[in-house]
């Protein structure tokens, strides 16, 4: 088993899991605490798809926006990505891998 491989979810054993489980990771990301919002009211989208790696520590690297988001938006959800609590490792066969994770966030703008 190659360890420094990404991996993706389906081709896993067990997922990767974070802490407070999927609601509380959108929360995270969708309210950006800590991370500012400028400027959102001139986007024209809302919707952003973030990626990411979950190592086989639980710490999180490669973060990235990968759509045409509004820039403030994509902006917050790097810093909440960025912000994040280690997380349980994805496994194979019981041992802990590198998994890349997708997460879309539809951000509700006030």
């Amino acid at each position: 088993m190659d360890t420094a491989r990404v991996y993706d979810p389906g081709a896993i054993t067990e997922r990767p899991l974070y802490s407070g489980a999927d609601d509380a990771l959108l929360k995270l990301i969708s309210t950006s605490e800590g991370c500012p919002i400028t400027a959102a009211e001139s986007c024209s989208t809302t919707r952003v798809v973030t990626t990411f790696i979950v190592e086989r520590d639980g710490s999180t690297t490669d973060h990235r926006v990968d759509n045409d988001a509004c820039a403030a938006l994509a902006e917050a959800a790097l810093c909440a990505l960025k912000s994040m609590a280690a997380w349980t490792p994805g496994k194979l066969r019981g041992v802990p891998v590198r998994v890349r994770m997708s997460v879309p966030v539809i951000y509700e703008l006030r």
